[in-house]
């Protein structure tokens, strides 16, 4: 038997662009992580389905059900891995290659939401591609992935050397889903909590928006079509140590230490002094949905005001102060905040801001840089390309 669920006003949001662009890939978010070691496909592929069986939000199909829109969650079915040679691949083949799946639309009416594909290099080096439509995931949904893949893959090898039956661990049929995350969401904003939110945004936002003037290389077109281009560049080690000394002496974090620059960069640019600024926040302030694999990511419209003598310092706690504030009354859908402050859309310009700035922090390859050799997991896994999503929330 079928179970048919509401969807979140993300989610609603997301089915009506797809909807309306089924072919784009705006919304495809993907990770890539590199495995040195010897792999079992048919342990990948189990481990894959307990995954999948979880996790009922990787096995749901969306679609219309009297007038509204609605997400399906069917019964597990078969999943294969696709795995693919690329032992004699250069690598700018290999990448191109990752880009072309990534970037292959999904049918959110029919497909699996999930796609998994393992590229081969060597008998003990594999990349491992996950790509998944934003409706049913964030990029935080990807640490937990991943996580899981890492630990419970060495178990079912050792089940398998065992010949032991195979089990899922007890905790995993404990966990709470995305249909209880939505039960939440829908009480929590139909009370007193989701109207306290609703006017502190309302007051933030107050007054006229301002629309950040960027200088662009050719005119704009009517409708945005997300055909941008991805720039990747790392910070050199001595910058980063500097960047986390300063962040340790101003008690404050990476993340604000950077958003901070970008406001100074964009108040260089424009010369502007009211400046909004998009930032996904993870949406899981619930702590019973921490573990849960879904869309929970929220775009948090940051306001601040540049003051043209202003030190750095001094923007950087005013923008902590927001960021803050933010972080308390993340729960309010971004699409809401759109459809009240901003009923009449320029279609050529993101609603409420039009620059953001993501902060994702690699935990599912952190956590295990503290572990004794004899605790470090045999399977051996480090980030390889930088995951993303081509369009803006």
């Amino acid at each position: 038997m079928k179970t048919i669920y509401p969807l979140s006003p993300g989610q609603e949001a997301m089915w009506l662009i797809w909807k309306i662009a089924p072919e784009s890939v705006a919304y495809n978010i993907f990770i890539t992580a590199k495995i040195h070691a010897h792999l079992k496909i048919a342990v990948v592929n189990r481990v894959w389905q307990k995954i999948i069986e979880k996790h009922p939000i990787l096995r749901t199909t969306y679609t219309s059900y009297e007038g509204k829109p609605v997400q399906q969650v069917n019964q597990q079915e078969n999943f294969q891995v696709e795995v693919i040679d690329a032992s004699d691949w250069r690598e700018e083949q290999l990448v191109e290659k990752i880009y072309a799946i990534a970037d292959r639309p999904f049918n959110l009416e029919k497909d699996s939401v999930l796609r998994v594909n393992l590229f081969t290099r060597s008998a003990e080096e594999h990349i491992l591609l996950l790509t998944m439509h934003h409706i049913a995931s964030d990029m935080w949904s990807y640490d937990l992935l991943l996580s899981e893949f890492q630990s419970l893959y060495p178990e079912e090898v050792e089940q398998v050397s065992q010949h032991q039956t195979e089990t899922a661990p007890d905790s995993w049929n404990e966990n709470k889903t995305y249909a209880n995350f939505l039960q939440w969401q829908a009480a929590m904003l139909s009370g007193t909590r989701g109207e306290k939110l609703w006017q502190y945004w309302q007051q933030q936002l107050a007054g006229e928006l301002p629309i950040l003037h960027l200088l662009p290389d050719k005119p704009r077109p009517p409708v945005k079509t997300y055909q941008g281009a991805s720039y990747i560049a790392k910070l050199d080690e001595q910058l980063t140590e500097k960047l986390r000394y300063l962040a340790s002496a101003s008690n404050t974090s990476l993340y604000q230490i950077l958003l901070t620059a970008f406001y100074v960069q964009l108040y260089r640019y424009t010369n502007q002094t009211d400046i909004l600024i998009g930032s996904p926040m993870r949406g899981r302030t619930a702590k019973e949905f921490k573990e849960i694999v879904g869309y929970f990511s929220n775009l948090t419209v940051l306001r601040v005001s540049v003051e043209q003598n202003a030190t750095f310092t001094e923007l950087l706690a005013q923008v902590g102060k927001i960021v803050r504030q933010a972080q308390k009354h993340q729960d309010y859908p971004f699409s809401w905040l759109a459809d009240k402050l901003q009923p009449q859309r320029d279609t050529s310009r993101s609603l409420l801001c039009q620059v953001s700035f993501t902060w994702q922090a690699q935990t599912w390859c952190e956590q295990k840089e503290n572990l004794s050799p004899s605790q470090e997991p045999m399977l051996q896994m480090a980030p390889y390309l930088l995951g993303h999503q081509r369009g803006a929330d």
